[in-house]
Order: C-alpha cells, then sequence, then structure tokens
C-alpha cells in the first residue's frame, strides 16, 4: 500500500509543474496580447490552443480588433466557445460594432436573445431594415412601456410606434403611471404633454406638478372627478406627502376616500404607504394603522413593521392576531412563528406557546435556538453534510466554465473567476450547485462555496456554510480585545462570507467591511 501511494505520489508531481508551467506560459500570452503585442503574444501561445484560459488570449486580440478583424475570426469565436462568458462579452461587442456600420445581415446572423435594451432596438432595427416586419409593432410596444427612458438606439423604434395606431392615449396614460411609480418625473411631464385629448392632457399634467408640490395640488379642482387617472394622480400625493407631513396626509387621505371610490388595490397601496410612514414616525394611532392594511398590501415590511411595533406597544394581542397565519412570503416564517409563541406565553396560554416552541426547536435557526431557550431544551444542529460521488465530481470538472474558473483562481485572477463561476451557476441544477459549492470549498475558495450553497438551498452542511477561518488571527484579536471568537466569525460570515477581497460601493473592507477609518 505505501508504495502505490508513493507511485501516486510521483505521478502526481509533473501533472502539477506542467499545470504551473502552463498557467505561467498563459500569463504571459494573455499579457502581451492585453498590450498589443501580437507577435510576441501569438510565439507565447504556441501549444496552448487546448488549455482551458486560451480564449482569454483569443478574447484580448479580437476585442479592441473588431473594427478590421474578419467577421469570420469573430463568428468562429463565437461558434468555438458558445454559451461560455467571454462569447457573450465579445457578441455584445460585435452586435455594438455591427449596430454603429448598420451592418443589419451580419447583425441578424450574429443576434442572440439579449437584456440589453439598446442592442434589442438594433435588433430590431435590422429586422426593420431587411423586409422582415412581423411583430414589430408588438415588439416596439415592449419596449416602449417601461417606466424609465431607453436609450438612444430606440429611437428610430419609437418614431415608429408614435406614428402607428398603436399610440392611443391610453398608452401614454400607462407608460405615464409606470414613469411616475418609478419617480421619473421628468419623462412623466413629457408623456402627459404628447396625450392628444384635451381634458386628459390638462389632468395627466397635474401628476408632475403633484409629484412635487402634493400639499397643494391635492386640493386642485381640477382633480376632483373621480376617474381612474384623477385616482392614480390623488393616490401618488398622498404617498408622497407621507414623507413630509403625516399629520396631512392621512387627514388628506380621509378626505378623498370620501369623494373619489377608490379600488381595493389603489386604497391597499396608499394605506400601507401610510401605516408605514406612521410607524417610522412613532405615531400615537401606528397600531391601528397598521392593523388596517388589506392583506393584498401585506409584504415582509409589513410584518416586520407590525411586530416591532406590537413588541414596542406590549400589545400581545395583536402581536398574537398578526402572527397566527403564514406570514409573507419573504419573511422569516420562523420568526413568526417565535413571536406568536411569545404573545401566547404572554397572554397566558403557555400550553399553547409550548406546543409552537417544540415544534421550533427542532429547526437550526437563530428562532428555533431561543425556542429551545424558553423549553430548557438542547439545540437542534441537523448538520448532514454533502455527500457526492467520484462520477458527480467528474461531470462537474468536465464543465469548461469550472475548469477556467479554477484555473484564473489559481492564477490570482480573482474577479475572473468569479465572474466564470457565475456565469456557469446559472445553468446548473440544485444538485450540480451542491456539488459544485463543495469542489468551490475544497479549493479554499469558501465565499464562493458559501454563495453556492446558498443558491442550492443547501443549508444542511455547517462546515462549508460556516467554516472556521483565520482561527490564529481570530483567536489573538478576539482575546486582545476581551471580545467572543464567535462575535469576529459572525461579523465576518455575515459580512463578506470570508471573501478577503471584498469592497463595498461605499469602500468597506475586507473580511468585516470595515470604513478604513473605522478600522483605524
Amino acid at each position: 500500500m505505501l508504495t502505490c501511494a508513493l507511485v501516486l505520489a510521483a505521478a502526481a508531481a509533473p501533472a502539477a509543474d506542467e499545470a504551473a508551467a502552463a498557467r505561467e506560459q498563459f500569463k504571459k500570452a494573455y499579457n502581451s496580447m492585453r498590450a498589443g503585442n501580437v507577435t510576441l503574444a501569438n510565439k507565447q501561445a504556441a501549444g496552448l490552443a487546448n488549455h482551458p484560459l486560451y480564449l482569454y488570449v483569443r478574447y484580448a486580440y479580437l476585442q479592441p480588433r473588431l473594427h478590421r478583424v474578419g467577421a469570420g475570426e469573430v463568428r468562429d469565436f463565437l461558434s468555438a466557445y458558445e454559451g461560455s462568458v467571454m462569447a457573450e462579452r465579445l457578441r455584445t461587442a460585435w452586435l455594438q460594432h455591427l449596430g454603429r456600420k448598420r451592418s443589419w445581415d451580419a447583425y441578424l446572423d450574429a443576434y442572440r436573445p439579449q437584456d440589453d435594451a439598446a442592442l434589442e432596438c438594433l435588433h430590431w432595427q435590422a429586422r426593420q431594415k431587411t423586409g422582415n416586419s412581423e411583430g414589430l409593432l408588438v415588439d416596439a410596444r415592449r419596449l416602449w412601456l417601461v417606466g424609465r427612458s431607453q436609450p438612444d438606439e430606440c429611437d428610430p423604434v419609437f418614431a415608429t410606434l408614435a406614428a402607428s395606431p398603436e399610440m392611443t392615449d391610453e398608452l401614454l396614460i400607462a407608460r405615464l403611471t409606470l414613469a411616475m411609480h418609478e419617480n421619473q418625473s421628468g419623462l412623466g411631464r413629457y408623456l402627459a404633454g404628447r396625450i392628444r385629448d384635451p381634458e386628459l392632457k390638462r389632468v395627466a399634467g397635474k401628476w408632475y406638478a403633484m409629484h412635487h408640490n402634493p400639499d397643494r395640488y391635492l386640493k386642485d379642482p381640477a382633480l376632483k372627478a373621480d376617474t381612474p387617472l384623477t385616482r392614480a394622480i390623488l393616490a401618488h400625493g398622498v404617498r408622497r406627502l407621507t414623507r413630509r407631513n403625516i399629520d396631512t396626509a392621512l387627514n388628506r387621505w380621509q378626505a378623498l376616500s370620501g369623494t373619489h371610490a377608490f379600488t381595493p388595490a389603489e386604497a391597499g397601496v396608499v394605506q400601507r404607504d401610510l401605516a408605514l410612514a406612521a410607524n417610522r414616525h412613532e405615531h400615537a394611532d401606528r397600531l391601528r394603522l397598521l392593523d388596517g392594511i388589506p392583506a393584498t398590501a401585506v409584504d415582509a415590511v409589513v410584518d416586520r413593521a407590525r411586530i416591532v411595533a406590537a413588541l414596542e406597544e406590549r400589545n400581545w394581542e395583536l402581536l398574537a392576531r398578526w402572527t397566527s397565519g403564514a406570514p409573507s412570503p419573504d419573511f422569516n416564517a420562523l420568526r413568526a412563528r417565535y413571536w406568536h409563541g411569545r404573545a401566547l406565553e404572554e397572554l397566558g396560554k403557555t400550553e399553547a406557546a409550548r406546543l409552537v416552541f417544540r415544534e421550533l426547536a427542532s429547526e437550526r435557526d437563530y428562532y428555533g435556538f431561543r425556542a429551545a431557550d424558553r423549553l430548557g431544551v438542547t439545540y437542534s444542529m441537523n448538520d448532514y453534510p454533502i455527500l457526492v460521488s467520484e462520477a458527480e465530481r467528474t461531470a462537474i470538472m468536465a464543465n469548461p466554465g469550472v475548469l477556467r474558473a479554477r484555473e484564473l483562481l489559481a492564477m490570482d485572477y480573482r474577479y475572473m473567476a468569479r465572474r466564470e463561476w457565475h456565469h456557469e451557476l446559472k445553468k446548473m441544477t440544485r444538485r450540480e450547485l451542491e456539488v459544485a459549492a463543495l469542489q468551490a470549498h475544497e479549493w479554499g475558495w469558501h465565499d464562493r462555496a458559501i454563495i453556492t450553497v446558498g443558491k442550492a438551498q443547501a443549508y444542511d452542511d455547517l462546515a462549508l456554510r460556516f467554516p472556521l477561518l483565520y482561527q490564529q488571527e481570530v483567536e489573538y484579536y478576539a482575546d486582545k480585545r476581551k471580545v467572543g471568537a464567535e462575535l469576529l466569525y459572525s461579523i465576518m460570515r455575515a459580512e463578506s462570507a470570508f471573501m478577503f477581497d471584498a469592497r463595498s460601493p461605499a469602500g468597506a473592507l475586507g473580511l468585516m467591511q470595515l470604513m478604513p477609518a473605522t478600522a483605524r
């Protein structure tokens, strides 16, 4: 057996040396190509054609030279690396180039469905210019009917729509509504100005004014008529006013409810905003207003506000009622059940509370642990490590994107590695995600392992989800600063998932996501 192990180790050493040499060769070729030294890069890339990262060298050659390389070279790259993140990036750049050149036939040949409105609109133009008119107006309407301004590439699309019978006042009002809901008041004013019917145009024009001065325009006589448009404008005004003066907003809403027949859906949105604003300001009527939110308008934000408000007011009856049913889909159901149990306990319904806590105590969750504390029982850890077969490992490592991520990680190109990894995750099944998470964990890529296992909703492998990293440093500084090591671990796990090079848009850095001044 010892002899066998020695043979395997001896065989592995040259393979590792070859991989390291290939990585160094790739780095040289890639850096030379990015620097524009094509001759040297091609020489350095000799023998790399089958390397997982060779496409990066080809991309670095093609992307800055789209204006002069042959279309065949681009097509060959897109075909050879179809589905890869780099093929998608080159396709985007190629489509932008073809759009600028107005090469419509080539654009149609290269196009694949896109999430980019500019590329979609160029595709629309390509279809129109090549005589493919089927479905053009339907697609133009879809591209136009959004709450924000679209890119300039969409101007010809929208000009065609504007000149067609499809462009009605009703369609203009539909987009106006979307724009105002997204606080795009400038776009809203432009759309209102294009309405043809004089009365509709006059009323729609009030929406912009309402957005900027709700207190004044909630009393505007021009909005006395009870129509869907006036109700939308008035509801918008009340919601805007809640940010400035909650009492005035409540009074205005009460008056408007008597003069306009708001639908349940229209009223529910306003009642939700009023109640949440009242809660933020600790208004005397906040519990009544929170209780009055229709079920159709209740979401996770409302669920949380209700629980916190009831606890602050120590209103156990309301808390018991608000937590008695299933919460909103995005709200932590275990949190709701725990506070239901606590409310029952405070109301003297001890046995009913213990039933709730017994059920909760079987869960490995913060609220499960709190329930266990109420009962005086041990925590349920429910630790079930992910098990994978060799066949599953082989299959995941046969994925070219996973291979590229591994190679990039080995060379410390972490941003590029993460980009490859997440591109592949989008295509994986839940089981494949579990296998990939375990693979990342074994590479020491713990932040991607944590994120990947979360995407798989596989929460029972505790060593994978909560690795004990940087133990020496954590224990040293925990002792030095007189804090628990578990506190430091919990902050690192919550703030960065152990991604040591994490940087937030605000400038927070590192494992604990501290601002530099705070850290100093």
